[in-house]
């Protein structure tokens, strides 16, 4: 029976204690005596060996004992096995990090080259992989004006009359009068004269001319038509002829 704890002992490791509690209690005794003369030994191991010797057996407490030897073999063994896959495991994933070569720089967001420069200054611009250069070459292309944006129309496009006066109809486009005519221009009378404002009544007035009492004046101008005849004034010769003055 010994034997058989000494062996399983050793399969596992040590899991399983191949002594049993009065072989230990004998080593314990061995231990707290001094070391007697070469035969004392085999006295008190010969002493205690009775005490020691454990009982035999019964035939169903070995098998019971074997087959927890056997589950306690297999327990340990697995246990092993566990452990040294675990550490193999381990060394080799710590070696492959070791031998794994350095991860490489960050690659650059784009190649490095010659590209339309975005400043609008030259044709081409240096990027060096991270950031614009002041490299530049060529001349800037230069682009022409953005064309002006037509306004809205101001009244619809039609035709209307002509307000130069040279036709009966001008065509408007919306923004501006065209050269498009339509129809002969209507002639017009000429503007009758306006009669200037009397400066006098009019009436009988005497007559300025001496030929007749009175004329007639008709608000702008002396007319011919008179009325009653002009007064006789006498001739000169017929006056008395004035006295000459007495002398001094």
């Amino acid at each position: 029976m010994g034997l058989i704890r000494k062996t399983a002992s050793m399969s596992t490791l040590g899991v399983v204690k191949f002594r049993s509690e009065a072989e230990k209690q004998t080593k314990l005794m061995k231990k707290q005596v001094n070391k007697p003369t070469a035969a004392a030994p085999v006295v008190i191991i010969q002493n205690a060996a009775p005490a020691a010797a454990p009982s035999a057996p019964a035939a169903g407490g070995l098998a019971n004992a074997t087959t927890a030897i056997a589950t306690a073999v297999t327990a340990a063994a697995t246990i092993h096995t566990a452990r040294k896959a675990g550490q193999t495991a381990d060394n080799t994933s710590r070696l492959a990090d070791a031998l794994a070569p350095p991860p490489p720089p960050n690659a650059p967001a784009v190649a490095a080259g010659w590209y339309p420069d975005p400043h609008g200054i030259a044709e081409q611009r240096y990027h060096d992989g991270s950031q614009w250069t002041d490299h530049v070459h060529g001349a800037a292309q230069v682009l022409p004006p953005p064309l002006p944006v037509a306004p809205a129309p101001t009244v619809a496009a039609g035709w209307y009359p002509d307000p130069h006066g040279t036709a009966e109809q001008r065509y408007h486009d919306g923004f501006k009068w065209t050269d498009q005519v339509h129809g002969a221009a209507q002639v017009l009378p000429p503007p009758l004269p306006v009669a200037p404002a009397p400066t006098v009544a009019a009436g009988w007035y005497p007559d300025p001319h001496g030929t007749a009492e009175q004329r007639y004046h008709d608000g702008s101008q002396w007319t011919e038509h008179l009325n009653g005849a002009a007064p006789v004034l006498p001739a000169a010769s017929a006056l008395p002829a004035l006295p000459a003055a007495p002398l001094q």
